[in-house]
């Protein structure tokens, strides 16, 4: 399994929708090692949604770090990231909620 999955399902910036596109994308669509173009047709068919919800969820896992974007000249093209580029200043995972006291 690549580990940025394992890391995704303890963000908690990442539900719903740009989780579920993370996993059909990471199992069906991308790699890590080639970037590939990604039709947001077939996106938002696979998940039933709009392309605005589906190109939200894309900005959203290249901001979190799980995809990473490349311009071309016919368009932009992804891969997934192996492990997710983590920026210092965002939790790594959940906190435990706060004891009652």
């Amino acid at each position: 399994m690549i580990p940025a999955l394992r890391q995704a399902f303890l963000d908690p910036e990442l539900r719903g929708l740009p989780l579920a596109a993370l996993g059909w994308l990471a199992s069906d669509v991308l790699d890590p090692v080639d970037y590939r173009r990604v039709k947001l047709d077939h996106l938002t068919h696979r998940l039933g949604c709009s392309k605005s919800s589906a190109s939200d969820a894309l900005t959203l896992l290249v901001e979190r770090g799980y995809l990473q974007k490349r311009e071309a000249l016919d368009g932009a093209e992804y891969r997934v990231r192996w492990t997710r580029e983590v920026r210092y200043s965002e939790p790594l995972a959940r906190s435990a909620p706060p004891s009652a006291a």
